[in-house]
């Protein structure tokens, strides 16, 4: 067979009329599918359509699973599912319960026109929001003190409208309609609050890199200070995190940070901070260490820093242009 396909369903499997099908044009009903398409298939790969036809099924099996839409499938359609520790496909006849649906979502091409401030609150209200029980059913965000300057910042630039008032925490009644527009129907489930599910805490930011610079110091104080200058709460920079570590086996202190936004406030220029500021200390930079995984662009940038690197850019490096 031609490496392209992923998988032929001879009897040719059914779905009723209207069953939406992902296209690399967009959401196709079954009916219009043609073999000009490209489907997206359980390898998360659009594959071309080698042929379609219609037939009539005496049964049709109604599927409901977690996080994916109700399924109405005929009895030969196979379906990708984890069943005895292992992944493989099943006739909808033979799904039981026990089974695991598996399913795929292009990533790549999940677009919003939200602002970052916008999915801020919104992520904010899956955290620690819900509705009013009264007529007006108002969302409502549940921000503790210490985070309400925080809070308004974000609701500045887009021109919310709030009221709030103090209780064991401050709640802030979103009157702006947005959260219930039609056009942000959730593409899973309903658009209202499960009432037994609990919360569900989102972030919506670029990669966070966690970094942490050593001194050659165990004062945890002179650590203390240094996180305190740069860090964006106390006036530093935008973008990053800080705090001081102590590390007793080494005799050695840390300043350690989250940069939330590496484009806006790069490794080398968090490094350079904290390298300046030591000096105030008479205290010496030893060294660094990323925690976890780190974005290729986030060391490029930083290589072409030190290095002086003039137009240098990510489709310079060897490895991306093999992975490509």
């Amino acid at each position: 067979f031609p490496k392209d396909i992923d998988l032929i369903t001879y009897g040719f499997p059914c779905v009723p009329k209207g069953f939406k099908v992902k296209t690399s044009t967009g959401y196709k009903n079954i009916e219009d599918i043609t073999t000009q398409d490209k489907v997206l298939t359980h390898t998360n790969t659009y594959q071309k359509v080698l042929v379609t036809m219609n037939r009539i099924s005496d049964h049709i099996n109604k599927i409901k699973g977690v996080g994916c839409y109700d399924l109405q499938l005929t009895d030969e359609h196979p379906v990708y599912a984890y069943r005895n520790n292992k992944f493989e496909w099943v006739k909808t006849k033979d799904l039981t319960t026990k089974d695991n649906l598996v399913y795929n979502i292009n990533t790549n091409e999940i677009k919003s026109d939200c602002t970052d401030d916008e999915l801020w609150l919104l992520g904010r209200y899956c955290a620690d929001g819900y509705r009013e029980n009264h007529c007006l059913k108002r969302p409502i965000l549940c921000i503790g003190s210490h985070k309400v300057d925080e809070f308004e910042k974000h609701l500045k630039d887009i021109k919310y409208s709030v009221a709030h008032q103090e209780r064991s925490c401050i709640e802030y009644k979103i009157l702006d309609e947005k959260l219930s527009n039609p056009e942000w129907t959730p593409d899973f489930g309903k658009a209202k609050k499960h009432p037994t599910a609990g919360a569900i805490a989102i972030g919506a930011r670029k990669p966070l890199i966690a970094y942490n610079i050593n001194l050659d110091t165990p004062n945890i104080e002179i650590a203390s200070k240094i996180a305190k200058t740069i860090r964006y709460s106390n006036g530093g920079y935008r973008y990053i995190k800080a705090g001081p570590v102590e590390i007793p086996e080494r005799n050695i202190t840390q300043v350690t940070m989250n940069l939330t936004d590496y484009s806006k406030t790069a490794m080398y220029r968090a490094f350079e901070a904290v390298k300046m500021e030591a000096r105030r200390y008479g205290v010496n930079v030893m060294g660094s260490e990323i925690v976890g995984l780190c974005p290729m662009e986030a060391l490029i940038d930083t290589a072409a820093y030190y290095l002086g690197l003039e137009n240098f850019s990510l489709d310079k490096v060897l490895e991306t242009s093999l992975m490509e």
